[in-house]
């Protein structure tokens, strides 16, 4: 399954894998949400919360952005 986050800035693409979550920007691979699915996305009703998606997205980002400048500190 594909999902196109058309609502945010960045216009991300998520394929959904065996692994996780692949997350894409103009047809580059930005970072997998490892063990989720676009189940663990959905709400109440069953459908795909964008948002609750985008943001972990984010803070998928801001983490390994942090994960980064420490290794950089060694």
């Amino acid at each position: 399954m594909r999902i196109v986050l058309d609502n945010c800035i960045e216009g991300y693409e998520v394929k959904e894998t065996a692994h996780g979550l692949d997350v894409y920007e103009n047809g580059n691979f930005v970072l997998e949400l490892e063990g989720y699915s676009f189940d663990d996305f959905n709400d109440e009703w069953g459908k795909l919360d964008e948002d609750e998606l985008y943001q972990a997205i984010r803070e998928e980002e801001e983490l390994l952005h942090t994960m980064d400048k420490l290794a950089e500190m060694r």
